[in-house]
């Protein structure tokens, strides 16, 4: 007859008080961890637009066209890519 592992109710006690702290302190960080990536993802997308916009207005100033109120243009210098600014920053 094999002989059974038991296990006093003290360990057992001490066992779940360990996974309950466990739980409460490291199940929030992982569920937040889906939202901050996606912040995370948005504020650089909102920083690469941000410098692309910088970039179109000084090249716009570069060929003088910060002045006009809205051009369709190729500051780009290409034919496949054009943008529509408005005194030189982008607009939808």
């Amino acid at each position: 007859m094999k002989k059974r592992i038991e296990f006093p109710l003290f360990e057992m006690t001490v066992i779940g008080i360990l996974v309950f702290v466990l739980l409460i302190f490291a199940l929030p960080k992982y569920m937040d961890v889906g939202r901050e990536a996606r912040i995370k993802t948005l504020n650089a997308v909102a920083l690469n637009i941000d410098s692309v916009n910088r970039l179109m207005y000084s090249r716009a100033t570069i060929k003088n066209l910060q002045h006009i109120p809205l051009q369709h243009s190729d500051v780009l210098a290409g034919d496949e890519v054009s943008i529509n600014l408005v005194y030189g920053e982008i607009v939808a």
